[in-house]
């Protein structure tokens, strides 16, 4: 048995909590809108939570006011005190410095997505990039748009991509990672499975030892031609800010003459 008094991690914490209330992993994980492996994760220390998971595990738990303190400050949040009227700014803050890195990016192209990898906004090199790409037809692509149709349900892309595995599982592990703490995208993995069959399985799989980076390759050979490209995800504010992780932009930066001369000829 786990004595508070030792249980110093929040992974410690959560599952003596959870013992005392009586419930199972995959009892909590159901009360708590996520999944046992998840729970699991969070008690092994493999994965932290957000501010938002800690409030649903203490719902989930019945938590009083002292245990769900000692749950936050284990977590690392010193406390709870965002109005809606902050968070409100916060988003607004927030778009305003979305819109000012799209545009000043281009020529080089660039989204924005929300927290279910939908696009939601793009610059104007990332309409010259698809008119390049795809032609006239799909320059103005309809908004918001999952980012993985576009990326792996597109024949053209399909077609081109060099790095596509990579890819799929750079963009995968980061919402394996994230349906522990955004309900938004709770079942995300699952629905993007069904729109897109044609990724191999084992793509779609959770690896606890992959270390999502930043930084993907994007590399297309197209007409004969490679160009080598990064893209860059920034997130808009701390993943355990409120709304701190409803928004990422994508930056892409040439990687060779190719993609170079391409880019700033938009």
């Amino acid at each position: 048995m786990v004595k508070f008094a030792e249980a110093e991690t929040f992974g410690n914490i959560l599952k003596a909590r959870r013992k005392t209330a009586g419930l199972s992993q995959a009892i909590l994980a159901e009360q708590a809108n996520t999944t046992p492996r998840n729970i699991s994760n969070l008690e092994t220390g493999k994965i932290t939570p957000t501010r938002a998971m800690v409030k649903r595990i203490a719902a989930a738990l019945q938590s009083q006011a002292q245990s769900y303190s000692e749950l936050m400050r284990a977590a690392g949040f010193v406390h709870d005190s965002y109005s809606l009227e902050e968070v409100d700014q916060y988003q607004k803050e927030a778009m305003l410095g979305v819109d000012l890195l799209l545009q000043r990016h281009s020529p080089y192209p660039a989204l924005a997505v929300n927290r279910r990898y939908e696009i939601i906004q793009v610059n104007e090199g990332f309409h010259q990039a698809l008119r390049f790409l795809l032609g006239d037809e799909y320059s103005e692509l309809p908004l918001p748009l999952s980012l993985f149709e576009v990326l792996f349900g597109l024949h053209a892309f399909n077609d081109t991509f060099t790095e596509q595995e990579q890819t799929a599982r750079f963009l995968i592990q980061r919402v394996h990672r994230e349906q522990l703490n955004n309900i938004d995208s709770a079942n995300l993995i699952d629905e993007l499975k069904e729109k897109l069959p044609h990724i191999p399985v084992k793509w779609w799989e959770f690896d606890a030892m992959y270390q999502p980076s930043p930084n993907f390759h994007t590399d297309m050979l197209i007409r004969g031609t490679l160009y080598e490209t990064l893209g860059v995800l920034h997130s808009i504010g701390s993943p355990h800010d409120v709304g701190g992780n409803a928004i990422r932009v994508i930056l892409s930066y040439p990687l060779n003459a190719a993609a170079t001369q391409l880019f700033n000829s938009f």
